[in-house]
């Protein structure tokens, strides 16, 4: 590999709490980190950090760009856990989908804020004054909601078909197709814990949607996971600082 800093970046995470098993030896090198996580993850997280710088380098205007990393991270991070909780239930899940995916999944939002923030500006006002969901306020507004944008970027970046999934149907995990939708149904249930745990700030400012049929499908409650959400919050500032 012949970016320095990205290999340093790829060591770190490798050694990190999402990746080292407890007790065990940090790695050294590149070879060690392959084994330790594959190369479908090592191409996840090489695409999710440059995105991430990306996004670090778009000015902010409506909400606090460090915040909105934070939620993506934690939503990453709680989707991980949960996948772990439920892969008995579902053997066919992946964590570094449901990494790539939670961390991706409101890219659209910095593009609407960093290009149309006038737009989203009636869009935050619209969605506060009337409780709406900021992503029904976005429809109302410009016809164009953020899942809808960020999966038109995902196209132009040639992301995974997972990653354009993840981020279109996050919040419609009924309407993605039937091989990511186990996986989108765990990063919407992620999405929701993340922000009624205050991890972070997704740039919506009304309360969660709880999706009552995600939770129904899989049998489960919010309370079940409230193990995962702490998990996530030890670990959220050590992924961040990996991230930034």
């Amino acid at each position: 590999m012949n970016d320095p800093a990205l290999s340093t970046r790829l060591l770190n995470i490798a050694n990190s709490a999402l990746f080292r098993p407890p007790g065990s030896e940090p790695l050294a090198d590149l070879r060690q980190v392959v084994m330790r996580i594959g190369f479908k993850e090592i191409r996840n997280i090489a695409m999710a950090s440059a995105v991430v710088r990306l996004v670090g380098n778009i000015p902010h205007r409506l909400f606090n760009r460090t915040e909105f990393l934070r939620h993506c991270i934690a939503t990453s991070l709680i989707a991980i856990h949960l996948g772990q909780k439920l892969r008995h239930q579902y053997p066919a899940l992946k964590s570094d989908e449901l990494h790539l995916g939670g961390l991706l999944h409101d890219l659209g939002k910095i593009f609407l804020d960093a290009e149309f923030p006038e737009q989203l500006e009636e869009c935050i006002s619209l969605s506060m004054h009337h409780r709406l969901p900021l992503v029904e306020a976005e429809r109302l507004v410009m016809e164009l909601t953020h899942d809808e944008l960020g999966e038109y970027l995902c196209r132009q970046w040639e992301l995974p078909p997972v990653a354009r999934h993840s981020i279109r149907y996050h919040h419609n995990p009924a309407g993605a197709p039937a091989e990511h939708r186990i996986t989108i149904m765990l990063i919407n249930m992620a999405n929701y814990l993340a922000n009624v745990s205050d991890l972070g700030n997704s740039g919506d400012f009304t309360r969660p949607v709880f999706d009552q049929t995600v939770w129904k499908q899989t049998g489960t409650a919010p309370n079940d996971f409230l193990a995962c959400v702490e998990e996530a919050r030890k670990q959220v500032d050590e992924i961040m600082q990996l991230f930034v």
